[in-house]
């Protein structure tokens, strides 16, 4: 069987420019503030004010892609052994087209410092006239080519007990072309923020070659035998690999940076299958073992190639997830189904080798003074990973096509960076004889910016219905996410909180061809 694929997403959109009161910032407010949020009125603490500013920046971005996939299944028999193979090519092209564009002020009131009498003394930007457009400040493009193949045999002794081995191998090529951006500043590879733009047009590419080994193994335990429907034990090993982003593989003077493509080792094992014509249940235990973690410092800017990464260190996920389904109208003779779900995962992912990064050293530091400084991080929590998730769900099917399900979902809390940074919005203003204040004792930072911090755990409530001909294979739906309209935190990344989608509500179609 061959496909062929292509599909181009445009994703353009703008955000009003700011800053916050901090560094020189702080008790001088900006001449070309439009509109002022502070949280804490009566004083003045570092991050506690946000300025909204006359300009914006548009982030204009295009991404197109185009591929072909083969695949091959074959099953015979080798000295009385059941086989069957998969194999399969890949090629894959795609392209981002990435623009940064910086709306100047467009003011559209005027000033009478001198009263209405007199002629304007200046004119002023209100934030119902923010620019639709601008100059270009940063263009690149990037592309990527990769070429794949793998192969699978499953190996089936006395119709129970399967070994599947298999490779995957790939080479794919990155190139990152920096058509246009501001001044780099050499030292740092960052892109200065006070000089102009200017056309540079350099890039330079990088080419991978990997090789992706797994095993799988499985057993039915039970087979139609007993009260048992049928139940099996599987297992599974397999290598993992993830290659940093272009900005991050090829830097801002069009140079390979030395990091790392980040690979895991990864093994599971568990117990599937119906236990009976009402009841399937499944359990895995997970070991995830991540190498050269590659740790991202996300961009202020919102611009991409202001980005930095670097390689950390080892890091691992272990849990169990378990997925229960209890349909109880299959008591009866009905013609539909009331599948009951209840998801659940626990996963304890943290840190266990961090690896220092000397060259933050700097010039008049020691080196010994510098690794004072560093935070040991073994045993913290990986970012934005919640050790528990769940869902309850409640499903109808009908057998006619008319299909609904409602849903509850659960996140508990996550950190937010890889220190494990606790925070308390209010000031700490005590200090004891030693020098210390209260929220030092407790490990707690005091922060008024929210811009890290723990994430609150929260829940939500998602519905959809709809129908699909069993027939003709069209499908019309409605889907409501956030029905309770929950305001939560879904990340403090790239400079603050980031509040979660609101509640939504989608009305659309499919048609398969």
């Amino acid at each position: 069987m061959t496909k062929v694929y292509a599909a181009y997403t445009e994703r353009n959109w703008v955000r009003q420019n700011y800053v916050r009161n901090t560094g020189s910032n702080f008790g001088a407010i900006p001449g070309n503030v439009i509109k002022s949020y502070d949280t804490e009125p009566f004083v003045n603490r570092p991050g506690d004010t946000v300025y909204m500013l006359d300009g914006v920046g548009h982030r204009n971005r295009s991404y197109r892609f185009v591929g072909a996939e083969s695949r091959y299944q074959q099953d015979f028999q080798f000295f009385g052994i059941k086989n069957q193979l998969d194999a399969g090519l890949r090629y894959h092209y795609e392209t981002a087209d990435v623009k940064y564009i910086d709306g100047p002020s467009t003011p559209d009131y005027a000033i009478y410092g001198n009263g209405f009498e007199n002629p304007p003394t200046g004119a002023a930007s209100s934030e119902y006239s923010l620019a639709k457009s601008g100059n270009i400040r940063d263009h690149e493009v990037n592309n990527t080519k990769s070429i794949a193949g793998f192969a699978q045999n499953s190996f089936k002794f006395y119709d129970c007990f399967s070994i599947i081995p298999g490779v995957r191998y790939e080479t794919f090529t990155q190139n990152r072309t920096i058509l246009r951006q501001q001044t780099v500043n050499p030292a740092t590879n960052q892109p200065d923020p006070n000089s102009p733009s200017q056309e540079v047009d350099k890039g330079s590419r990088h080419t991978y070659h990997v090789v992706i080994p797994g095993l799988g193994l499985t057993y039915d335990i039970r087979k139609n035998a007993g009260w048992i429907k049928d139940v099996t034990w599987f297992a599974g090993a397999h290598k993992g690999f993830s290659p940093p982003r272009y900005q991050d593989a090829l830097n801002n003077s069009g140079v390979v940076n030395r990091i790392d493509p980040e690979y895991s080792y990864n093994y599971e094992t568990g117990f599937r299958g119906d236990i009976t014509n009402y009841l399937n249940a499944q359990v895995t235990y997970f070991d995830l073992n991540y190498v050269n973690q590659i740790i991202i410092t996300s961009s202020a800017s919102g611009n991409d190639s202001a980005s930095s990464a670097k390689n950390g260190g080892r890091t691992y996920s272990r849990g169990l997830e378990s997925n229960v389904t209890f349909d109880p109208a299959k008591f009866f003779d009905v013609s539909f189904k009331l599948p009951i779900d209840l998801i659940y995962t626990r996963a304890d992912a943290k840190m266990n080798q961090y690896s220092i990064d000397t060259s933050k050293v700097t010039a008049n530091q020691s080196l010994l003074d510098f690794m004072v400084t560093q935070k040991d991080k073994n045993g913290n929590y990986v970012p934005y990973v919640s050790r528990d998730t769940a869902t309850l769900a409640l499903s109808f099917i009908h057998q006619k096509g008319f299909y609904a399900r409602a849903e509850y979902q659960y996140f508990s809390a996550q950190y937010h960076d890889d220190t494990n940074t606790r925070t308390a919005y209010w000031a700490d203003l005590v200090t004891d004889p030693l020098g210390k204040k209260v929220l030092q004792y407790l490990n707690i930072t005091s922060n008024s910016s929210g811009e890290t911090g723990v994430i609150p755990a929260y829940g939500l409530v998602n519905v959809s219905m709809g129908y699909k001909d069993p027939v003709k294979r069209w499908t019309l739906f409605i889907t409501g996410k956030n029905l309770a309209d929950v305001r939560y935190i879904s990340g403090r990344l790239p400079e603050g909180i980031q509040v979660g989608p609101f509640r939504q509500i989608n009305v659309g179609a499919t048609f398969e061809l």
